[in-house]
């Protein structure tokens, strides 16, 4: 991911693994172009340029020409490389924000737009995805709060990780069977019913914390694109706008604050009122059927 010049990012699961640059840079140098503290810099860089003969792109390590430079070579490369940090999240976020801020103004994006605000015929459905999530992730606990806010959706299953962010961010990408699969949806659509009912989204862990939230300004919302350009652009949030803060016992957790509720706090308990009684125990079921499988892939591999 790269946008207006700067050095693109290149991220896992893991994290931040490699830079791509235009031409070689001293270590201080990438890190001040990225947004970077040097220590959160990956140590292996893409780089544009013939440093190894026929070759467009040379993958470098630690400011020499990768040896091999074949795929196995640089997935190893990667995984020692992967850096993961709150700067890390912040820039990889402001990274996502101006990329799209850009491509909402393709005429393929804004159709793509257009057909999603006519997406989700009920407003409640984004109950059943964020369940469904929580479910994939291996979460043993999912709690529901609403306020008078909105509400607050939490649990504690797998944490996010930068493809996750980018999908939450995207269409026409989901992170679905990358072997972690987190239920962003097909396309990236399904959290997207999230917007339906809640006009601001802000979803934060350890480390993530960025929110989606629909403009006011009907000017401002013509220049960004197509009305629904909001829902792709995510902002780097202040701790200060947590509900959940540092030092409770959950602030780890995976959080989905849902704010400015369409309807008010009772559209919000009409969506929780429609919840089967039937629905947490299938989705709990469900779950110990795919811890279960875990568990005998782990010991599977440990023999």
């Amino acid at each position: 991911i790269g946008s207006d010049g700067r050095p693109a990012l290149i991220v896992t699961e893991d994290g931040l693994v490699a830079v791509a640059l235009d031409m070689p840079m001293h270590p201080a140098q990438a890190a001040q172009a990225v947004g970077l503290p040097e220590q959160d810099l990956p140590a292996l860089f893409l780089v544009r340029g013939g440093h190894v003969p026929g070759k467009a792109m040379t993958w470098m390590w630690q400011g020499q020409p990768l040896p091999g430079q074949t795929r196995d070579a640089v997935s190893k490369a990667a995984k020692q490389s992967a850096r993961m940090s709150e700067a890390v999240a912040e820039v990889v976020v402001r990274t996502i924000q101006r990329y799209y801020a850009v491509q909402v103004l393709e005429p393929s994006t804004r159709g793509f737009l257009s057909i999603l605000e006519k997406q989700f015929a009920r407003s409640d459905l984004y109950l059943f995805e964020v369940l469904q999530n929580a479910v994939d992730d291996g979460a043993l606990h999912v709690c529901f709060e609403p306020n008078n806010a909105g509400l607050a959706v939490r649990h504690d299953g797998r944490r996010f990780n930068p493809l996750d962010v980018l999908g939450l961010s995207s269409v026409g990408l989901s992170t679905k069977g990358d072997g972690q699969k987190r239920t962003i949806g097909f396309m990236g659509i399904g959290f997207k019913a999230v917007y339906k009912r809640f006009a601001r989204v802000l979803v934060h862990d350890r480390l993530w914390r960025f929110s989606f939230e629909e403009t006011t300004n009907p000017q401002a919302a013509g220049k960004s694109g197509a009305s629904f350009g909001w829902v792709l652009q995510p902002r780097w949030e202040t701790a200060e706008a947590l509900w959940d803060r540092h030092g409770s016992p959950t602030a780890a957790w995976c959080h989905f604050q849902l704010e400015r509720p369409r309807e008010g706090l009772p559209g919000v308990q009409r969506d929780l009122a429609k919840l089967p009684e039937s629905v947490p125990g299938l989705l709990g079921r469900k779950a110990l059927r795919d811890a279960a499988r875990r568990g005998a892939e782990s010991l599977s591999q440990k023999a």
